[in-house]
Formats: structure tokens, sequence, C-alpha cells
């Protein structure tokens, strides 16, 4: 008896040690008109994250060459501010600096002018801490070499870097360990059935909520790594990256018009696709703006020459759409964004609707010639 008593009270000192370090870093403060539950749209918290449609964004692209310095992307903004706008997918391009550390690539000679990677985990850590109840997409691009580019080692050491120092601050999640940082979603594949978003985030508005001393605890929000197809070795293990959830849109060149025939070819298959409306790195000329058009991505949807999307089968869906200048036409893209996750869920639910061109967009009328009227 007295052995059972030892064991659980050092059980219990285990279970205190566990949850008092929080105290050692400042607790997170919930921001003034935080965004809603689930990405803005609590009342579809049921789909599955890979049923939810992402607004993204490419945060850099590889190092200009001759062929494609004429559309660099850099974003003015920080990564905090980007989230605050919509967007809830990030599209990085890595590149490998000394000592294996893994960078943002850019255009820039000296090292220290390169963000390095954890920085933009530890902005988007902070983010689903001080903004509840969010997923937060973080997709590594290929886009260059492999040999350019961090080992996934350098890539996973990053992030639990900045995931121990979260960890620290956060009450009521376990002790850290490496490669188990319980901020991160990971999507096994041998698991392909992925979980509800309100499960990723915990959000049960029927339930009453654990709180400690007053405080909400735990972890409020979930990011999901994925990678490009080729992006990582063949063999090569990995603690942090999914697979990327979709089939993509891309083409070499970005020419409009093979855009909408790959599309076309798509959306014949089942599954999810994401719209990559962005120029090609590689390519001689730019094509983003075209891309990045409300009435041309209506069309790339609904265009009979491309998606014919109301003709498609009821499992084929889109998951995301990455644009390089997410500002300039923001509130269409919300708009896309609404009509998606709403037939997203209504073919989750069996209930298939019909996808409607944006009323933001103009509507284009047969309307006779207007000529001036001249009095003699």
């Amino acid at each position: 008896m007295k052995i059972n008593c030892a064991i659980i009270v050092a059980a219990l000192s285990l279970q205190c040690t566990a949850l008092a370090h929080a105290s050692n870093g400042p607790k997170y403060t919930v921001v003034d008109s935080p965004p809603l539950p689930c990405n803005g749209y609590p009342e579809q918290c049921s789909l599955r994250a890979n049923g939810f449609f992402y607004l993204g964004t490419r945060l850099n692209t590889s190092p200009s060459t001759p062929s494609n310095h004429h559309c660099p992307v850099t974003q003015s903004r920080s990564v905090t501010e980007i989230l605050d706008k919509g967007i809830q997918l990030l599209e990085i391009s890595l590149c490998k600096g000394s000592n294996e550390k893994a960078l943002l690539c850019s255009d820039a000679t000296d090292e220290k002018e390169k963000k390095p990677l954890l920085d933009i985990v530890d902005e988007v850590f902070e983010y689903i801490q001080t903004r509840p109840q969010q997923v937060i997409v973080i997709h590594f691009s290929s886009d260059v070499p492999e040999e350019k580019r961090p080992t996934v080692k350098a890539i996973e050491d990053a992030i639990d870097t900045v995931c121990k120092t979260h960890s620290a601050r956060t009450e009521g999640i376990n002790i850290f360990k490496p490669r188990k940082c319980e901020f991160i979603h990971v999507q096994k594949e041998s698991e392909p059935i992925w979980s509800e978003m309100r499960k990723l985030v915990t959000y049960y508005p029927e339930m009453s909520q654990w709180e400690g001393d007053g405080d909400h605890v735990g972890i409020r929000g979930r990011v999901i790594f994925t990678y490009d197809e080729d992006f990582k070795s063949e063999g090569t293990t990995s603690a942090y990256l999914s697979n990327a959830f979709w089939k993509t849109s891309f083409v070499p060149g970005q020419k409009p018009e093979e855009i909408q025939k790959h599309l076309h070819a798509l959306c014949k298959e089942t599954g999810a696709i994401s719209i990559k409306a962005y120029s090609d790195p590689t390519a001689a000329v730019c094509t983003s703006d075209k891309l990045n058009d409300p009435n041309y991505l209506d069309e790339l949807v609904i265009g009979t020459n491309a998606c014919d999307y109301n003709k498609a089968d009821t499992q084929t869906y889109f998951a995301s759409i990455v644009v390089d200048d997410y500002e300039k036409h923001l509130p269409y893209l919300k708009d896309l964004q609404s009509r998606m996750v709403d037939i997203n869920l209504a073919k989750w639910e069996h209930e298939p609707t019909q996808f409607k061109r944006s009323g933001l967009l103009a509507e284009k009328k047969n309307t006779p010639p207007q000529y001036e009227r001249y009095e003699l």
C-alpha cells in the first residue's frame, strides 16, 4: 500500500510539474475583436481541415534570375498584419544559410538581411494564441533547387526552437519535447481522414470551456505545415510536415489559357484543388495581374473551358487560392472564400449547391451602343 501511495504521489508531482512550467513566460492576451472561430466561419466548423477554403499568399519567391527579375514578390507587411487581413495560408520559399540555417529566400547578398524561418513560425504561433480558434497553413514551395534548400532537420529544428518558447508560456499543456510540438497538427499518411476544424481548435460552444484562474488555457489554434510533392527527398522522414491535401492548378509558364485547360482536366477528377494565381518565377512574362483579376478567377471556376465547376463531381472541390498581391482584390477574395466554404460544406453534407458568380462583379450585358445626340 505504501508503494502504491508513493507511485500516486510521484505521478501527481510529475503532472503538477508538467502544468507549472507555463509560468516561465508572459501570458498571452487575446486581442480586441479577434476573428470568429474556425477562420471566421463558426457555422461551418464541422468542415474537416482539408475541406475548408483557405485564402493564401506567397511571402517570397526564389532569388531573382535574369528570367524572373521582372516579377519579384516581397510582402511589405508583417506576417501578423497579413494574417489579420484574413489570409490563412502562407506559401514560403526556403533557402539554406550558413550552418544549414533555414532562411526565407531573397535577393539580399548579406545573410543577416534574410529572414529566418523561426521568425515566421514565432509570429504564427503568437497569432493563434492571441486570436483563438484559427487554423493556419504554412506551405513550403519547391521552386528552389534541392541543393539550395535547407534539410528537413534544419526546418524542424527551427520549429522546435520556437515551440519550446511558446510551450513555456502556455498553461495546460505538457512540457515541451523535441518533435512533439502541440501547436502543430500533423496528418499522418496512414490516417487519410482529417479532423474537423472545431476539433483542431477545440471549439464546442455548447460545452463549458476549461479555464484556469479566469484565463483560457491550452492550445488555442493549430498550425499545419505542408510541402510541395518534390520538396523533400524520397524516404526522408518528418515529424511536422504533412502532405499537401490538394492538387495544384500551376502549370509551367502560368499562361492563363494553359491554366484553364489544366483546371478543366483536374475538375474531371475527384479531390481538392488549389488555385495558384501567380506568375511562374521562371517565366519570361509576368502574368500575376491577369491571374489575380476577379473576372478571370470567377471564369476559371465556372467557365465551360475551365473547371466548369457546376458539372464537376461532388467529391471535387477547391481548398485554397494563393495570390501575390492579396490586398488588390481583398473584398473579392473574401467573397470567393465565403462562396467556396458554403459549397464545400454543402458537398460534405451531401446537399451540393451551385457556384454562382460574384455579386461584386459587374454583370456582362448585351446592351446596344450609346450615341451622343447633337442638336442642330
